[in-house]
């Protein structure tokens, strides 16, 4: 007698975002005591919280996002082999998940490049929620659902939308600005390990190239998890930067003042 079993392992896919979830929200209270969090830049200077209300509501506000992401992700995984009905909707939860993380990436960070200008503020940042809102209308439509192509690139397009707010800061303020006071090099990376990880997914590399090899572990949809992890953590040390940017020139601000008094 011949057994056929039928395997399912989606561990990796839910541990991988599980556990991410669960760091990310871990930092959420850490963050808003005195404590000396390293950054790339300053990893021997205590980095102290963020300066104002407002300051730490943009800090606080990616870190709810990046949980809401990968819980929703992780979530989807869990239940994907449930009912149909309970699957799509987990599905459709994810999706709304990735629009979630990659405006909350962009908008603290707009809130720091135009921290003098409200207008500009506003109006990035508003430009980048009503992008978020045509994102997740386009990747829940029926249509583009079953089109792994097409919602990969409408969520590449939604990202590479910071690109107009970051060339307004390079041509206003300059290169050297944009990389000590925004975190440039840090944004551009984690904007790579989203954008590559969500290419090898549409693609299906590795899996595509050897059949059968990666089918429990190394596949594409695991490794995007964890190039979206990886993405997640560049995003959050170019934030504590701009953190440590906008703090430094509030203390240089106030030293200043005390020095012509």
């Amino acid at each position: 007698m011949t057994i056929n079993i039928n395997i399912y392992f989606p561990a990796v896919n839910i541990h991988s975002h599980s556990i991410g979830a669960a760091f990310f929200l871990s930092l959420l209270p850490l963050h808003l005591i005195p404590t000396h969090f390293p950054t790339f830049g300053q990893s021997c200077n205590p980095l102290p919280t963020p300066p104002t209300l407002h300051d730490k509501v943009a800090l606080s506000l990616y870190l709810i996002c990046a949980v809401s992401c990968l819980s929703l992700s992780s979530w989807f995984h869990t239940v994907s082999c449930h009912s149909r009905e309970v699957c799509d909707a987990a599905h459709r939860g994810d999706y709304i998940g990735i629009v979630i993380l990659i405006v909350g990436s962009i908008t603290p960070g707009m809130y720091y490049a135009f921290y003098e200008n409200i207008f500009l503020q506003v109006f990035y940042m508003g430009g980048i929620i009503i992008a978020g809102i045509t994102s997740a209308y386009i990747v829940l439509s029926p249509h583009h659902r079953s089109h792994r192509w097409h919602r990969t690139l409408t969520f590449i397009a939604l990202g590479l939308s910071a690109v107009v707010p970051i060339t307004h800061i390079l041509f206003t303020q300059g290169l050297a600005h944009a990389r000590e006071k925004m975190s440039l090099d840090l944004i551009v990376a984690g904007g790579a390990s989203y954008i590559f990880g969500a290419l090898l997914y549409a693609a299906r590399i590795p899996e595509k190239l050897s059949p059968g090899t990666f089918d429990y572990f190394g596949s594409s949809h695991q490794i995007f998890h964890c190039f979206v992890l990886m993405g997640a953590a560049f995003q959050y040390a170019a934030l504590r930067g701009m953190v440590w940017g906008r703090t430094m020139a509030v203390g240089k601000t106030i030293a200043e003042f005390e020095g012509f008094l």
